[in-house]
Order: structure tokens, then sequence, then C-alpha cells
């Protein structure tokens, strides 16, 4: 079963603990269904909290429907997808964000100068954990590829 929700109008704080305590989840991204660059994301722990978050989300007209998932921790990466010559999806390096202070790669961190991030590329995995993450790649939005692609060909030996 997955452990993610979809939220709508009217939806009841009884309803959002009932799902963060079938998954014991203890704080929760609530973000649009559609979109991407970090629009409209919020983090919550508390059931209140998550249906205001998503509220939010429909009263600036971003989305119509939200998604509650777990927030998930550890060191944050991006990778990018091509297509090859022969129609194939080919994944560039990892790219590794780091963010100072255990900030969130919001849509501030991702655009704005804030000097808060730094990019590392190759991500700083071991050889067999880039094979591992490049082979399981799908495609991202158009918004996140302008956003990598300069780091991802400035790194030595990728070829397309």
């Amino acid at each position: 079963e997955r452990s993610q929700v979809e939220a709508q109008h009217g939806w009841q704080v009884g309803m959002v603990q009932e799902f963060l305590f079938k998954h014991n989840i203890s704080r929760a991204v609530v973000k649009p269904a559609r979109g991407g660059s970090s629009i409209g994301v919020h983090f919550g722990s508390k059931p209140g909290e998550i249906v205001g978050q998503a509220e939010e989300i429909f009263k600036a007209g971003i989305d119509t429907r939200a998604i509650v998932e777990p927030l998930c921790t550890g060191r944050e990466f991006t990778v990018l997808a091509l297509e090859g010559r022969e129609g194939q999806p080919v994944a560039l390096l990892p790219i590794e964000i780091e963010l100072a202070d255990r900030e969130f790669f919001d849509y501030r961190n991702k655009y704005l100068a804030t000097g808060r991030v730094k990019y590392h590329c190759p991500a700083r995995f071991s050889d067999a954990q880039i094979a591992r993450i490049r082979s399981r790649i799908s495609t991202r939005t158009s918004s996140e590829k302008a956003l990598t692609v300069p780091h991802s060909f400035a790194s030595p030996g990728m070829t397309l």
C-alpha cells in the first residue's frame, strides 16, 4: 500500500490523523498534485497543520488536489535523463544538492541566489551507487532540466 494520500477540498483532520498513524509518519510533505519547482510545497507534522497547508494550495489556485507523503531524509540529489540517439533514456551524472543548516531544497533555494546551496557533480557517492542511481532514472520536469543541464554537462567523461 502506498504511503501517500491525495487531499481535496473538504479534507478532514481525522482523515489526516488516521493516515499519519497508519503509516507511522511523524513529518509529512504537502505539495500540489501537479506542477514542479517546489511551488506550494509545505512540511508539517500535525493533522490540523497539514489540512491547513493543503487548503493554502487550493486557495492560492496552485492546484485543486494536493499530495501528502512522508518526508524523506538523507542526501538530496537530482539526475537528468536525456533521449539518446536510439531513443533510449540516457542518465547524466547525479548532482548532489547540499543545503546549509538542514534546510529544504525549496523554490527559494532552487532559483534565488541565497548562497545556501552547493552542487556536487558527480554526487559524492561510490561508483557503484552512481551506477545504480543512473540505472533507475526517469525523466524530470523541464524546469528541473534547465537547472541541472549546465552542471551535468560540465562533468568530464559524459557522452550521449
